[in-house]
C-alpha cells in the first residue's frame, strides 16, 4: 500500500482527519504526518502501520502496546469487534461479513467440496442466497433442491435450513440478511455433523 502523494493538499487533509480521528477515539498519539517522499521515508521507521480487513492501525513503534487499551475499550462498550474478526472460519469452510447496517449483512460464504452447514432457523432474521460459483444443494423446509452459479433462494424467518456442497470446487455464495436482530446467537441447530449444538 503506497501513499499517493501527487495531490498534496487532499492527502494532507486526509492524513490530518484520520490522526484526528484515531486520537479522538482511541487517544493514541501520532508522529506528524509528512508529506514530501524523503521525509515519509526518514520517518518510517518511527511509525507502525498495520493494516487488515477490519482495521487499519496507524501509530508510533512506542505506543503499539496501547492496542490492549483499545480492545478494552471494545469491549467495554459490548462491540462485536473486540471478539470476532471479519472473516470467521468454520469446520464447512467460512464467512466474510462485507457489510453491516441496522437491520441488514452481507456475507460472502465459501463452503468446502462435500461440506455442510447446519441444518438450523433464525427467530429474527430472513436470508436470501445468491450461488456465485459452484453448485449448492438447500433445504428449505420440507424441500430440498439444487441451485447453480447466478441462482438465488429465499430462506423466511422461522424456516429450517441448510447449505451443502456437493460438488469438487468451492460453493461461494453472497447471503444477505435482514430482520430486527441479526447475531451469530440467533441460531437454533437441529443436525450438525461437527456436533455443534449452540449458536
Amino acid at each position: 500500500m503506497g501513499l499517493n502523494l501527487a495531490n498534496e493538499k487532499t492527502t494532507t487533509q486526509m492524513l490530518d482527519w484520520v490522526a484526528d480521528e484515531i486520537q479522538k477515539k482511541f487517544g493514541i498519539e501520532f508522529v506528524g504526518f509528512s508529506y514530501y517522499p524523503e521525509t515519509v521515508v526518514r520517518e518510517a521507521h518511527y511509525t507502525l502501520l498495520v493494516e487488515t480487513p477490519d482495521a487499519v492501525l496507524v501509530a508510533r513503534r512506542d505506543t503499539a502496546q496501547r492496542v490492549k487499551d483499545v480492545v478494552a475499550r471494545l469491549r467495554a462498550q459490548n462491540r462485536p469487534q473486540a471478539e470476532a474478526h471479519r472473516k470467521i472460519h468454520r469446520p464447512w469452510g467460512y464467512y466474510d461479513s462485507i457489510d453491516l447496517g441496522e437491520r441488514f449483512q452481507v456475507k460472502r460464504i465459501v463452503v468446502h467440496p462435500g461440506a455442510a452447514l447446519s441444518l438450523l432457523m433464525h427467530h429474527h432474521r430472513a436470508e436470501h442466497w445468491i450461488v456465485v460459483r459452484g453448485t449448492a444443494r438447500v433445504t428449505r423446509g420440507e424441500e430440498t433442491f439444487l441451485l447453480g452459479e447466478n441462482q438465488s433462494t429465499y430462506i423466511p424467518l422461522g424456516v429450517n435450513h441448510r447449505l451443502e456442497n456437493p460438488g469438487k470446487v468451492a460453493l461461494e455464495i453472497i447471503e444477505v440478511q435482514s430482520g430486527s436482530y441479526l447475531g451469530e446467537d440467533d441460531i437454533v441447530r437441529f443436525e450438525d455433523q461437527y456436533g455443534r449444538r449452540e449458536g
